[in-house]
């Protein structure tokens, strides 16, 4: 079990685990991928110690400590899933179907749709998380809680959209076991750590020691379940299937609709 984490939470993030954990092992597949949300909670922890560090004892200003928070977010990825949201968008942008236009690599080019994707996701982001550091001033353990729920959720709506897709290349890939080993299964018990962090969240504002209260947990949930629902209906539809890269780009856009969610006025959404 613990082998599962630590193979999720390499292949989620890019936080030094060691090569050896790049290997799946054979027959655990499904249950690295039931994990990911758990292995996006631990990862979570690093953006959300930054924001802290930088408002408490750095006393920085709200903007700086959430721009500062948004490159800690990107770099516990090493920027993996902007880089998939980019060619997912240059794929979609390009008026092409079948899975051609999902095999160009974007480390060797990047559209005008892709830049546009990535320069919107981050500054919503920006936008979302100065609001909800005004709105939670006073409560640093919402701050907390809301980046690592956050950060759980964006990783379960990949599984979401794995657990719905065929993987789009024929021919097969390296990537390949991450949506042929996602199924009913896997889904139901990543749906079970997710409940059980949503439940977690909402106990600490029900005890009063967070801001961060129930209406907003299950907006972010419901939304990044829709990422992964309706991503699968449109990229099925467009491409015939997904591969690993659009998972990292529903990965990404779902963190950016979480992070929204959980920045709506307390006052309004308690």
């Amino acid at each position: 079990m613990i082998t599962s984490l630590l193979t999720a939470l390499t292949h989620s993030s890019a936080l030094p685990l060691g090569s050896r954990f790049r290997k799946v092992t054979e027959g655990r597949e499904g249950e690295v991928l039931v994990f990911f949300p758990l292995a996006g909670l631990i990862a979570g922890a690093v953006p959300a110690a930054v924001l802290v560090l930088a408002l408490r004892p750095l006393g920085l200003s709200q903007g700086l400590s959430a721009a500062l928070a948004i490159v800690a977010m990107a770099a516990v990825t090493g920027a993996a899933n902007l880089v998939n949201l980019a060619a997912t968008a240059d794929a979609i942008g390009s008026g092409k179907s079948g899975a051609e236009p999902l095999g160009v690599d974007p480390t060797e080019r990047v559209g005008a749709y892709g830049i546009a994707a990535v320069v919107l996701a981050l500054l919503v982001k920006f936008t979302a998380l100065t609001a909800l550091i005004s709105d939670m001033v006073l409560s640093l353990p919402g701050m907390v809680l809301a980046i690592v729920l956050v950060a759980a959720l964006s990783r379960w709506a990949a599984v979401v959209l794995a657990a719905y897709s065929e993987y789009a290349r024929p021919e097969g890939g390296p990537d390949e076991w991450m949506i042929r080993y996602c199924g009913a299964r896997e889904f139901r018990w990543s749906l079970v750590l997710v409940a059980i962090l949503a439940a977690g969240v909402v106990s600490a504002w029900m005890l009063g020691k967070s801001q961060l209260g129930w209406s907003k947990v299950i907006l972010a949930t419901f939304g990044c379940f829709a990422v992964g629902l309706v991503g699968s209906m449109y990229l099925e539809r467009r491409f015939g299937g997904v591969t690993s890269r659009q998972l990292g780009a529903a990965t990404e856009i779902a963190e950016v609709l979480a992070l929204v969610m959980c920045a709506l006025p307390t006052a309004r959404f308690g």
